[in-house]
């Protein structure tokens, strides 16, 4: 059996009262199961948090978060009820949730005794092994994107104006970096002009304005900034976003598909984890003050190995924005509100190098007038 590390543990099952003498067996309503846990320095090192669950025929299944301390496991759980195939199944995490041990066993208790039970944790590997394509472009470049597979995930974080929602979202590939000045600058050339053409869109007379601001930065000549070539390209509207996307045979990410590929489908807070941690991300404590090469921040990949979700900046999506929107949107594959252009803003998602903590999460959501650009806004693109 293939494994990285393995943990030998035995648990100690003993029947202790829930109130006086905890070292006499008592009658069987009031009686508890204490867990005591030794654990190795490695592991002690790697586990943050851990939990039992206990099942078996007639029983309720029984899950049970354990304290973490030092160099053991211990907690107490409600008592098992005597009788055969009584499963225990131990789940330790690290710091980011993120599960890295398991293991389990199946035994029969007797009535009014104890048990032995031995479980060999074994180390978990990735459920998701990031998959990745290269599409060609038509400078003959190419871009990485990362597979997203079909399938459930949780959206939103409950807080008012958006409820949490379990959705549906078809296999989808999404930019694995945010487009650079280099791309842009490409793109642009190939166009002649940073102008978009008068007419309609979705109905809309929108006339000609710039695609881009960043002015200093490129045009249609190329880029003037040679050290921003691997910058993502902010100062981009979202109309230029979505005419780069597709000149490049691709297009904008939905919102719902742009969460999932940061989030993953075990409710992450933010793309590497449950935890905040500044070695992950360009966000406002690291004091960049501006952007980063793109992938500069290896560790903050999300669940599908997707890079800068959080931070360096913050992400066009194609997304009409409407407070409220979740609550009529379809569950599956949902594309977002009609356009309102009496509002005409898109959603924007993740943080950027000025943004606070709370900003960086996977699940907050921003807007932004769709023909205007800003320095901390740029875009990646997606397929189906």
């Amino acid at each position: 059996m293939n494994r990285v590390s393995q943990l030998l543990l035995t648990i100690t099952l003993v029947t202790m009262s829930s109130c006086g003498d905890s070292t006499q067996p008592t009658e069987h309503n009031t009686e508890q199961t204490s867990i005591a846990v030794p654990l190795s320095k490695t592991a002690a090192d790697e586990i943050a948090s851990a939990e039992v669950v206990v099942t078996g025929p007639d029983i309720s299944l029984t899950r049970q978060a354990l304290i973490v301390s030092g160099r053991e496991i211990s907690g107490t759980i409600p008592r098992v009820e005597p009788g055969p195939s009584r499963t225990f199944t131990m789940n330790a995490y690290d710091a980011t949730g993120v599960l890295i041990y398991s293991g389990g066993t199946t035994v029969d208790i007797a009535e009014g005794e104890s048990a032995q039970v031995s479980i060999t944790l074994r180390r978990v590997e990735p459920t998701i092994a990031p998959e990745r394509v290269f599409h060609e472009l038509p400078d003959d470049t190419d871009m990485e994107l990362m597979r997203v597979p079909a399938g459930e995930f949780t959206r939103g974080s409950g807080d008012h104006p958006d409820p949490i929602q379990v959705v549906y979202v078809s296999e989808f590939y999404m930019g694995k970096l945010e487009v650079t000045f280099a791309q842009a600058a490409s793109w642009l050339h190939s166009r002649g002009n940073n102008e978009y053409p008068a007419g309609e869109f979705e109905g809309q007379n929108i006339g000609e304005f710039s695609l881009t601001n960043a002015n200093n930065i490129l045009d249609a000549e190329g880029l003037k900034l040679p050290e921003l070539a691997e910058h993502p390209a902010f100062e981009v509207s979202w109309m230029g976003a979505n005419e780069y996307c597709r000149w490049a045979g691709l297009r904008l990410p939905t919102e719902a598909e742009w969460e999932k590929a940061a989030r993953g489908t075990d409710k992450r807070v933010f793309p590497w984890g449950a935890r905040l941690d500044s070695s992950r991300a360009n966000y406002r404590i690291i004091m960049e003050k501006t952007t980063t090469v793109v992938g500069s921040y290896p560790e903050g990949r999300s669940p599908y190995g997707v890079l800068d979700m959080s931070g360096n900046v913050s992400e066009w999506v194609a997304d009409w924005h409407v407070d409220g929107a979740y609550f009529t949107s379809s569950l599956s594959d949902p594309q977002g509100p009609p356009a309102d252009f009496g509002n005409a803003a898109k959603v924007v998602r993740g943080g950027h190098y000025n943004s606070a903590p709370g900003e960086l999460t996977t699940y907050d959501r921003k807007s932004a007038y769709f023909k205007n650009s800003y320095k901390e806004l740029g875009f990646r693109c997606a397929r189906d």
